[in-house]
């Protein structure tokens, strides 16, 4: 498993890296511009721009060919699984899952509810006092932070497979 601190995001593309022969293979893509980017050592060795769900890059190291080949699933639930090629020949696989919510149904529909009743209960509140508009302003903010900071955060996993 690679427990790599990359950006995963639909905003911020999603990165895959790879060692292999002593050097270290990054390949970025965008969902968003379609932009990919392949780097070896650091140094931008390819890029491109494609909208496709199956993908190629083609570069040259140490005097042979080389590619890395993304295939997406979904571009919001994923998974993606980007291949490094060597010859065409798959050496090292990486997939991107997005771990399911282990909230249950009752859990979303309470919380639903929960803010559901928290709002109407502020409108009539304000309806009957005649609370300035900028009340309610705070009071959506408020909430909108609360709920921020109560959901939890799902990272993704890369789980890494060797092809040789």
């Amino acid at each position: 498993m690679n427990n790599s601190k990359e950006p995963f995001s639909l905003i911020r593309g999603y990165s895959f890296t790879f060692e292999y022969k002593g050097h270290r293979i990054k390949a970025w893509f965008s969902a968003l511009t379609g932009a990919e980017k392949v780097f070896v050592d650091g140094e931008l060795v390819s890029s491109q721009r494609n909208f496709k769900r199956d993908t190629k890059n083609t570069f040259i190291l140490d005097e042979e060919e080389y590619s890395t080949s993304l295939s997406v699933t979904s571009i919001i639930k994923g998974p993606f699984t980007c291949e490094l090629l060597k010859k065409g020949i798959p050496v090292k696989r990486q997939h991107l899952i997005f771990p399911v919510s282990s909230s249950s149904n009752t859990k979303v529909i309470m919380r639903f509810l929960f803010y559901l009743l928290l709002g109407v209960g502020f409108g009539i509140t304000q309806t009957h006092l005649h609370w300035p508009m900028w009340y309610a302003v705070i009071f959506i903010g408020i909430i909108f932070v609360i709920g921020l900071a109560n959901r939890k955060k799902h990272m993704p996993i890369i789980k890494e497979e060797s092809c040789d």
